[in-house]
C-alpha cells in the first residue's frame, strides 16, 4: 500500500506501467517456440524494460519513495523474469543492480 495518498499514487501509477512494460516484453520474448532466433532483439526489448524500471525507480531507495510498496514487489519480480533471460541484464545498469541488492536485503 502507501503510508501516503502520494505515496499511493505514485505506487499504483509505477506499478501499472510497469506491469504493462512487462506484458509487452514476457509474451513475445520469453516463451515463444522462436525464441532463440529471437534471443538479441528480446535482449534489447529487455534493456528497454529494464530501463523503464530504472527510470520509475529514479533516485529513490524504492519505486515509489523511501519505503517499500507493493510496487516494488512487482518491480522486482519483473526484474528477476528479466534475469532469467539474460542474467547480467539487471547489473548492467547500476540503477537496477542497486535496486535489486536492497530488495534482496529485505
Amino acid at each position: 500500500m502507501g503510508r501516503s495518498i502520494k505515496e499511493l499514487s505514485l505506487a499504483d501509477s509505477y506499478a501499472s506501467t510497469i506491469y504493462d512494460g512487462l506484458l509487452l516484453w514476457f509474451e513475445p520474448y520469453m516463451f515463444m517456440s522462436n525464441y532463440k532466433e529471437k534471443k538479441e532483439e528480446g535482449l534489447a526489448k529487455g534493456r528497454e524494460f529494464r530501463d523503464l524500471i530504472a527510470k520509475c525507480i529514479g533516485q529513490k531507495k524504492f519505486v515509489a519513495g523511501d519505503g517499500v510498496t507493493y510496487a516494488d514487489f512487482i518491480a522486482y519480480n519483473c526484474l528477476k523474469r528479466l534475469q532469467l533471460y539474460e542474467p547480467a541484464i539487471c547489473s548492467e545498469n547500476t540503477v537496477t543492480s542497486d535496486y535489486m541488492n536492497r530488495m534482496f536485503a529485505l
